[in-house]
């Protein structure tokens, strides 16, 4: 989930080893060696935070029916920017708007319907939120197209074409010209288009004039979340929710610490189990950030990781150290950590994550102390 992440909160920045990895945490507590205490989330609970999709390099648009997350509905904002390269009166034949694929959601083998749309008003992607939207007009087109496509080409009306003409052609097209917004027409399948090989293509009997995608934004939407798996928490990028958790780690007040090593297990088998012919993908990489006060503002970035081999997010850091030791120390002022997925990524990526099930499966932190 795509928040800018700064230093917000002070921390006490601590002169010490590199921190100690997951390896090897079994040998810890050996006699004369560093002693390793664990200690479960005090707080594990789905998170109000409300993804940021604009400006991303990925756009989504369509509409799924998981039986895991739900119904959800994606709204894609393009636009494309660019100058018009031939003759002023060369007539315009042909215009389509060609979009490379490269994610999927859904059931990989429907046919995937999207109603094609003018957005009437300027628009800025950056810092726009999943549950904004943009004024757009009627319907101008259809795209139809297998969902395991990787170029989808939308070739657009002759009435479109003679009343934009003159907005194509203009040396203020980039002012001009808003865009398209994409709609999903089914409920089959969520796709993912990006930048690179996309482009609005405006031919004329003399040449072939492209112009660029260079801003997106994706609605997302959810119309009803099923029951989960007793014992489970959902986290969705993109149409969330996020995870919160927190730590009382009164036990360990003014203790200098050597390490800190957090591990968030996930159920990857129920996760990743679908109907037939149907993709989730699995969130592979998350961030932990340490929320304050405003829940709008900046967070602190504590560390990352991607999921292990057994099925674990385990993050480990300097900055996770600090900040533990900071929280210990009473240096350090949160309100408490969120789960996010990296600021790139423009996905509907799924992973369950289980608490209160068994000690093996909870969610916790394992704090060293120096020997």
């Amino acid at each position: 989930m795509r928040y800018a992440l700064f230093l917000l909160l002070p921390i006490l920045v601590l002169a010490c080893t590199d921190p100690i990895s997951n390896v090897g945490l079994d040998l810890l507590d050996e006699e004369g060696g560093p002693e390793a205490r664990s200690v479960e989330t005090s707080l594990f609970a789905a998170s109000p935070l409300v993804d940021i999709t604009g400006a991303a390099p990925r756009v989504l648009a369509g509409q799924v029916d998981d039986p895991l997350a739900g119904n959800i509905f994606a709204t894609g904002y393009v636009d494309f920017s660019g100058s018009y390269e031939q003759a002023s009166t060369d007539t315009i034949t042909q215009v389509a708007i060609r979009l490379a694929r490269n994610y999927m959601y859904g059931d990989t083998t429907a046919a995937v319907t999207l109603t094609v749309h003018d957005i009437t008003g300027h628009w800025h992607a950056i810092g726009l939120k999943a549950d904004t939207s943009l004024a757009m007009g009627a319907a101008i087109a259809t795209a139809s197209f297998a969902a395991s496509d990787t170029l989808v080409s939308v070739p657009l009306p002759a009435t479109w074409i003679s009343k934009f003409e003159s907005t194509l052609k203009s040396a203020d097209f980039d002012t001009l010209f808003h865009g398209f917004a994409f709609e999903g027409a089914g409920n089959a399948a969520i796709v993912g288009f990006n930048f690179s090989g996309s482009s609005l293509q405006v031919v004329t009997s003399a040449d072939t004039t492209s112009y660029a995608m260079t801003r997106s934004f994706s609605r997302i939407v959810r119309t009803g979340l099923p029951p989960l798996p007793e014992g489970a928490l959902l986290f969705q990028d993109g149409a969330g929710p996020s995870v919160q958790l927190n730590f009382a780690l009164t036990e360990f007040l003014d203790t200098p610490i050597n390490g800190a090593i957090l591990e968030i297990p996930a159920d990857t088998v129920q996760s990743t189990w679908t109907p037939p012919n149907f993709a989730r993908p699995l969130v592979r990489e998350l961030n932990l950030v340490a929320v304050g006060d405003d829940p709008s503002a900046p967070a602190l970035f504590l560390a990352k990781t991607t999921i292990s081999s057994d099925g674990v997010y385990r993050f480990s850091s300097a900055d996770l150290v600090a900040f533990f030791q900071g929280v210990i120390f009473g240096t350090v002022d949160y309100t408490y950590l969120e789960l996010r997925a990296p600021v790139p990524d423009n996905t509907l990526n799924v992973v369950l994550l289980p608490y209160g099930i068994s000690e093996d499966l909870a969610p916790k932190v394992h704090i060293i102390l120096s020997p």
